[in-house]
């Protein structure tokens, strides 16, 4: 690895690359307790995870979840009901063609008069009472608090001290 040269004040030749590579073995100075590469070290200088082993394990962690796309409910009973009501996968079944040909059929059909009635022209008024509203809890819950704030002016040490039961002065 050929480095930048530098030159010192009196005039010397400085390769910090080649410097690097002499002492990449050797401790940091610090307490994280890795040397100069950057892989773990024990306190005797051996190496416990070298710096590809760790940032490969960064990567996986970070960048490779297995993420499935899933519905988020409301409430747990929502979930509850999701899961009973989700169908079972059918296996495939590959289909096959055949040529078949074509043959020509005639059928009548007959069609009887359909009758109507007209019951009545009210609006049709849904009165089943509202379903109570359930305590969001979770993730819900907690985007629901943030969205409503409720303040409450703060009292002084002189309210305070009014509010308190008791004998206030001797």
């Amino acid at each position: 690895m050929a480095g930048k040269v530098y030159r010192t004040s009196k005039g010397q030749a400085l390769d910090i690359g080649s410097l690097l590579l002499q002492n990449e073995n050797t401790r940091a100075v610090g307490n994280m307790g890795v040397n100069a590469r950057g892989d773990k070290i024990s306190s005797g200088n051996q190496i416990i995870k070298s710096r590809n082993e760790q940032m490969t394990q960064h990567y996986e962690k970070t960048y490779n979840k297995h993420v499935k796309d899933e519905p988020v409910y409301k409430n747990i009973h929502e979930a509850q009901k999701a899961k009973v009501n989700t169908p079972t996968p059918t296996p495939t079944v590959e289909k096959t063609t055949q040529v078949v040909e074509p043959t020509v059929e005639t059928t009548q059909v007959e069609t009887a008069p359909v009758e109507t009635k007209v019951v009545s022209q009210e609006p049709i008024v849904n009165t089943e009472p509202e379903p109570q509203k359930i305590p969001l809890t979770g993730l819900a819950g907690a985007i629901a608090k943030a969205r409503s704030v409720e303040q409450e002016e703060e009292k002084t040490a002189r309210q305070l001290q009014q509010e308190k039961e008791g004998v206030k002065r001797i």
